[in-house]
């Protein structure tokens, strides 16, 4: 059997056969006492900010890179186990999608946590791409902006290689946590991260003359330091994360400048496609190409294009690097 794997900052996915056959959070909480799992995925999520101190939830991607390798493989088997029937003792071969900006000794790491299982590494922009549907084996260029929770990756492709890749430390949670400050700082209420991400999804326009609506989330006031609900409106968060967004685009300007004259000319003629989470923000496509003057479009199932596209990947032994 052949799974996919994309591990990200935020979520985990894991596919076969074409289908998406499981997305949760990459977390997982152990005790700090006895060193037992407690939960992972969406039960570890529930438990932020909401257990004793002898519970820690573990992030194992942060920013975008590998930070806790043994943890990842835990992860994964344990949430793989919830969807396959490990009664054969089959173990799959797993495909995972991988970052080209990535530490290889901390992929090796992983790797070897997660034998018997045998593991090979897809460059996740060439996943991502032929998850998008890209005509990544044509002689022209072709951008990919995959947009995630930690890190915005900017990726030329042309004849199953990436000619350039530049990682940006400004993504998604740079997103939600300028939510988070702006509520802070006009409102004098704290939020958590996760009712920060609920706001963005809610009220986020990254055009703000487009923003409508209006929202209602709780959170601690500064002052009191008792729960407190508050009305925002889209406008106010639309230009909150102006700031955010306008780091992602001077990022991908600079990452554009140091293409070749001959794939310039063709990132024109197809234009860039956003894929990853972060690509869904309301307006991102056409805030990107008001500010840089360039095509954009969003592949269709943006957040699923890595971990479809992984599989599709191996194919082509030129695509693959073997663990």
């Amino acid at each position: 059997m052949e799974i996919s794997i994309d591990l990200g900052t935020e979520n985990l996915l894991a596919a076969a056969g074409g289908k998406v056959l499981l997305r949760e959070p990459c977390l997982l909480a152990r005790s700090l006492s006895s060193r037992a799992v407690l939960a992972t995925g969406e039960a570890a999520a529930q438990m932020l900010g909401r257990v004793d101190e002898d519970i820690e939830v573990i992030q194992p991607v942060v920013a975008g890179r590998l930070a806790d390798p043994e943890v990842a493989a835990l992860l994964i088997k344990r949430l793989l186990s919830q969807v396959l029937d490990w009664k054969s003792r089959l173990w799959p071969r797993l495909f995972v999608a991988m970052s080209d900006t990535s530490d290889s000794f901390a992929c090796q790491s992983l790797f070897q946590a997660l034998r018997p299982a045998r593991c090979v590494a897809v460059p996740r922009a060439l996943a991502a791409a032929r998850g998008a549907g890209l005509p990544v084996g044509e002689p022209r260029g072709q951008a990919l902006v995959d947009v995630g929770a930690g890190s915005t990756e900017v990726s030329i492709l042309s004849m199953h290689q990436v000619i350039a890749t530049r990682s940006l430390q400004v993504a998604g949670q740079a997103l939600d946590e300028a939510v988070r400050l702006h509520c802070l700082h006009a409102h004098e209420l704290e939020l958590s991260l996760q009712t920060a991400r609920e706001v963005k999804h809610r009220l986020g326009f990254a055009v703000p003359e487009r923003a409508q609506g209006s929202f209602s989330p709780w959170g601690r006031e500064l002052v009191s330091g008792l729960p407190r609900q508050v009305e925002l409106n889209a406008l106010e968060i639309s230009q909150a994360l102006q700031e955010p967004l306008g780091r992602i685009a001077r990022g991908i300007q600079q990452a554009l400048e140091h293409v070749p004259a001959g794939l310039a000319a063709d990132l024109v003629d197809q234009g860039l496609v956003l894929t990853g989470e972060g690509a869904r923000l309301k307006g991102l496509c056409d805030h990107l190409q008001q500010t840089l003057e360039l095509p954009f479009r969003i592949a269709d199932q943006p957040s699923t294009c890595a971990v479809l596209g992984a599989l599709q990947a191996k194919s082509s032994a030129s695509l693959v690097l073997a663990s």
